[in-house]
């Protein structure tokens, strides 16, 4: 495959990764959102029957749903770093604390948690040529 094939490739493969992470978050706050309105209103209405169980089984259900697309988008020295799966709320704390990284391909990695998604061409691998070398097709 030609260096400008796989420059391409990589950088689908960039912008699938941050699309993923970025629906089921979105996924989750929506569950989230439900389940503030649907708390509002039984606050409201004490008298009006509203059933905020399964809006808090969706939220539950869309966190783990978020630490398991982080956990499986994650490096091994990530994973080192990083809670254990089974805490999914700390696994997204991880993922939040990432974007804040000083480390600038840390934050451009995760950045997609918070709805950044990533720039047009993502930092390069860390055993690549550097990007002064890597020829761009022009457009």
């Amino acid at each position: 495959m030609a260096p400008d094939e796989l420059e391409r490739q990589r950088r689908r493969m960039w912008l699938v990764r941050a699309k993923r992470i970025d629906d089921v978050v979105l996924c989750w706050m929506k569950c989230m959102q439900e389940l503030m309105e649907k708390e509002a209103i039984a606050r409201d209405n004490p008298g009006f029957q509203v059933d905020v169980s399964m809006h808090k089984r969706c939220v539950d259900r869309g966190l783990r749903n978020v630490a398991d697309v982080i956990f499986s988008e994650t490096t091994n020295e990530e994973r080192s770093r990083m809670p254990t799966r089974s805490r999914p709320e700390l696994v997204l704390e991880w993922a939040l604390e990432e974007v804040k990284s000083p480390i600038m391909i840390q934050r451009a990695r995760w950045g997609c948690v918070v709805g950044i998604m990533p720039p047009r061409i993502p930092p390069p691998p860390r055993d690549s040529t550097p990007p002064s070398a890597v020829a761009l097709p022009s457009t």
